[in-house]
């Protein structure tokens, strides 16, 4: 075992950014699998008595994409505001729109280049890394009221 001085342990805190009602998880990965939850009041999350280290922050909420941040902690404690985003909501405004509608086509037809997690928010059917046409239509179907995404 090695023995961390108590003095060296920090603080993460940060902000939670999404939509609608109801409450977000957050949770602490050691790279050891080590998991701690954080504790989460008025859109902000906070984990105390955190020892040095990297560590991978989990954001999940109900009918939004999880989002997964990378977190060092050193000498000094940790302000990290995080975000995640609906399903659909490719462009992260908070609202599924004809312009994410139109983004996830665009990259469905290599016309765009999306990052990992707005890939991700775009696909919706299969969840196999790809936006297709498909994917585009069902953000597009909800837009209009045909059939919800959630």
């Amino acid at each position: 075992c090695t023995y961390i001085d108590p003095a060296a342990f920090r603080r993460i805190s940060g902000a939670i950014a999404s939509v609608g009602s109801g409450t977000a998880s957050v949770r602490l990965i050691s790279s050891q699998g080590l998991s701690f939850d954080a504790v989460v009041e008025n859109d902000s999350y906070l984990l105390d008595n955190v020892s040095p280290g990297t560590y991978s922050l989990v954001v999940e909420k109900l009918r939004h994409v999880a989002r997964t941040y990378t977190v060092t902690v050193t000498d000094t404690d940790v302000t990290l505001d995080v975000a995640i985003c609906l399903y659909g909501d490719v462009n992260g405004d908070g609202i599924v729109s004809t312009i994410d509608a139109a983004m996830a086509n665009a990259c469905a037809r290599q016309l765009l280049t999306l990052t990992d997690y707005q890939t991700a928010c775009a696909d919706l059917i299969g969840g196999d890394g790809r936006v297709t046409t498909a994917d585009a239509a069902c953000i597009n179907s909800h837009v209009r009221g045909i059939d919800q995404l959630w």
